[in-house]
């Protein structure tokens, strides 16, 4: 195979996902995600943000499974991803998404991150009971991992004994 032909056969493989739809790409990303292949799966989620309108329901649920994606790779990059999508659509992020968000990153034991997700969500939805249930969730497992500086985090915003 001479240089054009693999050059040709390359952007013919790079081009296979571009033929998909953005539900196709979805569905690809969810069975990623599915079998923890996490690059792909934010990539397919990537993907199928770029091909839905900035906002839309479809748009908001691409970037938060992307989200759930990157819970895998890195939380801070999660975090910081979540939050702003958070702050840009208020109104289509809600307490179920930050808990599965902070449920992932803490089965991740990406603790700072969880925390970060966890104090956020408290100061949105001030009293709601899932998130203080699942504080003191992230409380136990970052006790039962000896996470030092977690524990002192979650000591000041009141989930362990000082």
């Amino acid at each position: 195979m001479n240089a054009f032909s693999r050059a040709l056969l390359g952007v013919a493989l790079a081009c296979a996902s571009c033929s998909k739809s953005a539900k196709e790409l979805g569905a690809a990303g969810a069975q990623a995600l599915g079998r923890s292949d996490f690059p792909t799966a934010i990539e397919n989620f990537h993907e199928a943000a770029e091909q839905s309108a900035p906002g839309s329901d479809e748009f908001v649920a691409f970037k938060i499974s992307e989200c759930e994606a990157w819970c895998g790779v890195n939380g801070e990059q999660t975090a910081n991803d979540f939050l702003a999508l958070a702050n840009d659509y208020a109104a289509k992020v809600g307490q179920r998404e930050y808990v599965s968000i902070i449920s992932n990153l803490s089965k991740a034991r990406q603790f700072d991150a969880a925390i970060k997700v966890l104090d956020s969500g408290r100061k949105r939805f001030p009293g709601n009971a899932k998130l203080d249930e699942l504080g003191r969730l992230l409380a136990k497992a970052a006790a039962d991992t000896g996470d030092d500086a977690s524990i002192e985090e979650l000591k000041k915003m009141g989930y362990l004994s000082k």
